[in-house]
Order: structure tokens, then sequence, then C-alpha cells
């Protein structure tokens, strides 16, 4: 019975990839949002580029000044 844990961890090692994952759908969604989010940055629009940021982008200790001046 000492096999039973040990073959419950390698059955979860190897699913894990398989959660990471995410549908083409969200991906196709994410990766269309970044590419808006980029055209904003390549066109200087930096203070919709601040309002429209993930909300993760905005933790950072980092204002919206420090963000929007340069170098």
């Amino acid at each position: 019975m000492k096999l039973m844990p040990q073959f419950i961890l390698i059955l979860l090692l190897a699913l894990l990839p398989a959660f990471g994952q995410a549908s083409p759908q969200k991906k196709s969604a994410a990766e269309q949002e970044a590419g808006k989010w980029l055209a904003l940055i390549d066109g200087m629009q930096y203070r919709e580029s601040w309002h429209r940021a993930a909300s993760l982008f905005k933790q950072r200790p980092l204002t919206r000044r420090q963000y929007m001046s340069p170098g």
C-alpha cells in the first residue's frame, strides 16, 4: 500500500500541464486585448493605456504619473 501515494503523486504531476493551458478561445481573446493595448502604447496614448491596463499591472508600486513620464 505504500505505492499508492507515489502513484497518486505521479498521476497528478502527469496531469498538471493539462490544467495550465488556456482554451484557444480564451487565448485568442487575451491576445486580441494585448494587441489593442500595445497599439495604444505604439500610438503614444499612455493615459488611455494606463486606464486599460490590467489590475495586476496597476498593483505594482508605480503611479500613473511615473508610468507616463519619459525615462
